[in-house]
């Protein structure tokens, strides 16, 4: 078992308003002795005393609401102290799925305590190298997340991720490919030992020449389809970019849609999606079907 930390979140400058230098206001006109007769300049110069003082409340009044702003921005959420899970494991080594939670987690501080060190163990998925099939993908994600929570000692703090990516069949139509109905998707399980959580990432079409290499009698798994189809020389493709990386050239890569993925599974684990409850109160819900 492997583990490693999610890198430092960026912390943010409290923001307050701009004051001059040299002092915290503007200064002030000299005013004009009381019940002097002056010309206009001098009624001007009072008036100008006036709106001197009103401008140094709004700017301290600006500036209080300012800092608490800033309070607000880099405050640590009050619930983060009362987090439910303290010890998250991932059910796989590969190096796309462990950086993509750890990429997510810092952002969800009150479902997971700032700070917990990640885990990362190879369990088995129960489903071929190459899951096709709806049904499949996602048995291989929830069996992956069982056997991690197993693996870390099944304790009710720890949140498990499986994340197993395969192939979909959609319906076609007389003008496309016959293989062109075969598409990519991840799907993440997240399990607490008691309840099973959900998310699915956007699908891609994979391109007829992989496909075949996938369904025919090679039986291979994408990653090798990808390179024996000629979208890549890279055998490890599928720990890297993924054959999603190829097609796009980098503009989307294995690790966003899995990342993408992660964060649909973690909606139900919110406090706010559950009404202001805490995600340990998903315990309670209907059990699995």
């Amino acid at each position: 078992m492997s583990t490693f930390s999610p890198p430092p979140k960026a912390r943010h400058t409290p923001f307050s308003p701009r004051r001059p230098a040299g002092g915290n206001a503007p200064p002030r006109p000299s005013p004009t002795k009381r019940g002097a007769r002056t010309a206009g300049p001098g009624r001007l110069s009072r008036a100008g005393l006036q709106l001197g003082k009103s401008a140094t409340a709004f700017g301290e009044a600006f500036s209080a609401l300012g800092s608490a702003f800033g309070a607000l921005v880099v405050g640590t959420p009050a619930s983060s102290a009362t987090a439910h899970f303290t010890s998250v494991v991932i059910g796989s080594e590969n190096p796309v799925k462990t950086g993509a939670v750890a990429d997510v987690v810092a952002d969800y501080p009150e479902v997971i305590k700032p700070g917990t060190v990640l885990e990362s163990v190879s369990v088995p998925s129960g489903v071929p190298a190459q899951p096709v099939g709806l049904n499949v993908v996602v048995s291989g994600a929830r069996r992956r997340a069982r056997n991690a929570h197993d693996a870390a000692g099944g304790g009710a703090r720890t949140l498990a991720f499986g994340i197993e990516s395969g192939l979909i069949e959609v319906p076609r139509e007389a003008t496309e490919h016959k293989l062109s109905r075969y598409f990519d998707v991840c799907v993440v399980a997240l399990y607490d030992g008691g309840h099973m959580t959900l998310g699915l990432s956007c699908a891609f079409q994979i391109p007829p020449a992989v496909a075949a290499k996938v369904m025919g009698d090679e039986a291979m798994d994408l990653s090798e389809a990808t390179v024996a189809a000629g979208y890549s020389k890279d055998g490890a493709i599928g720990s890297k970019g993924g054959l999603i990386g190829a097609l796009t050239r980098g503009r989307v890569t294995r690790k966003d849609y899995t990342i993408q993925a992660i964060r649909m599974a973690l909606t139900e684990r919110e406090p706010r999606a559950s009404r202001g409850l805490p995600a340990a109160s998903l315990r309670a819900a209907a059990p699995e079907a």
